[in-house]
């Protein structure tokens, strides 16, 4: 339906609607963004362009998604709109819908529709530890070596900026993600202090922004902590790095151990003892160590989680998409039920 016609309908929702409609609404509009490709959906061409990039290198321009932005505001409107008594009813519900569409998002690295959508989630609900959280996740991603390189590469001879420039540049935008990272996931860990992947994402950042002796502090809390395999996963692997930093070694390598013992084929842990050995001189077991790894014919089919770490919740889109569908139909069930009720 092309916007001329389905942007009256929609702007008379968000303006006179009851809350549940607009949420539902607003479901209806992400199950379009979910599946249909955004190049077969008409597009609202006052919304802009975003780059589009691939393994550090811009491949063009794409259109932000014009079905998500219009959603965003039937969801604000629909915790407007709701009387004090089903407020705390609906808060909840748009809160997931923020958080799916965050998942979404982020499962398919879109962080240019990402970016809008984390600073109005973060608007609407600044003390909600899963919105905060993913905010955190937001800014890392941003800060990643390939974005940064997409970002400030120069694109020809012709371009006025110094490659030094562009380089010096590049590095204050990613420290200064890495601390807004670094803000937020402290914040959500004041909001939920048993939000153990904000920890463990916590003490990467730490490291990364040269803090290794904080950083193992807060891993060392974070492997006690309950979590699943592929958080512990994480934890393990990031402890390994930071004490290999701290100038342990020794510590770093029982690190590695125990999330190669969690993900046997993971390459990530085994490329990192492998180098640890050939530092120490012992090259045969650097040498043995990659031999194992190549006979195991690993590749990135989620055999190492952090292939998948960048994404966040995205990592579990398909289950946090499902969730959110089932709920979303259940109170359209309900809705209707009480509609009936004389």
């Amino acid at each position: 339906m092309p916007w001329l016609t389905l942007g009256p309908i929609l702007e008379q929702t968000r303006r006179k609607g009851d809350p549940e409609l607009q949420l539902l609404a607003a479901s209806m509009l992400l199950d379009v963004a979910v599946h249909i490709p955004l190049e077969q959906r008409p597009q609202k061409r006052d919304l802009g362009l975003a780059m589009l990039t691939e393994d550090g290198e811009r491949r063009g321009t794409v259109a932000l998604d014009p079905h998500i932005w219009v959603a965003r505001q039937l969801v604000d409107a629909a915790v407007a709109n709701a009387g004090r008594p089903h407020y705390t009813e609906m808060r909840p519900r748009a809160i997931a819908w923020y958080r799916t569409v965050t998942a979404v998002l982020a499962s398919g690295n879109n962080l240019a529709d990402l970016e809008p959508h984390i600073r109005q989630s973060l608007r609407k609900f600044p003390d909600d530890a899963g919105v905060v959280f993913d905010a955190g996740t937001y800014a890392e991603s941003f800060a990643a070596p390939m974005v940064q390189a997409a970002m400030f590469r120069r694109e020809d001879s012709s371009r006025r900026t110094k490659p030094i420039e562009s380089l010096r540049a590049g590095a204050i935008l990613r420290q200064a993600l890495l601390a807004d990272a670094e803000k937020h996931y402290r914040r959500a860990l004041d909001l939920d202090p048993a939000h153990t992947e904000a920890v463990v994402r916590l003490g990467r950042v730490l490291t990364m922004r040269g803090r290794s002796d904080a950083a193992v502090i807060e891993l060392h809390r974070a492997v006690l902590m309950p979590a699943s395999s592929v958080v512990r996963y994480f934890a393990f692997l990031f402890l390994g790095n930071a004490l290999e930093r701290a100038n342990d070694p020794s510590g770093a390598a029982g690190a590695f151990r125990e999330a190669a013992t969690l993900f046997p084929d993971a390459q990530s842990p085994q490329l990192a003892l492998s180098r640890l050995a050939a530092e120490r001189g012992e090259s045969r077991e650097s040498h043995d160590t990659i031999e194992r790894l190549l006979s195991r014919r690993t590749h990135a089919d989620g055999s190492d989680p952090w292939w998948f770490y960048h994404r966040g919740r995205g990592r579990d889109v398909e289950s946090i998409y499902r969730e959110f569908v089932m709920n979303m139909r259940q109170m359209s069930v309900s809705s209707r039920a009480a509609e009936r009720q004389p």
